[in-house]
């Protein structure tokens, strides 16, 4: 989890550009698990879930896999 946030005085400056609102705080989380299907063979789901700071943007919701080959 991670928490970002500018200062009151930077998001008063940032409104007057009218970038469509005030921007708000941002969330991100990442979530993932290691599956280890063989001693060589491992298989990794993520999660990341991203609320950004411009209040017109869509929360962003990005699953990724991963495989990794142990030579």
């Amino acid at each position: 989890y991670a928490y970002t946030d500018l200062s009151d005085e930077l998001k008063d400056n940032l409104d007057l550009l009218r970038l469509g609102g005030r921007l708000r705080v941002e969330h991100q989380f990442e979530g993932f698990y290691n599956f280890y299907l063989t001693p060589w063979l491992q298989l990794t789901g993520d999660l990341q879930i991203i609320r950004p700071t411009r209040p017109v943007a869509d929360t962003a919701v990005v699953p990724a896999l991963r495989v990794k080959v142990v030579f």
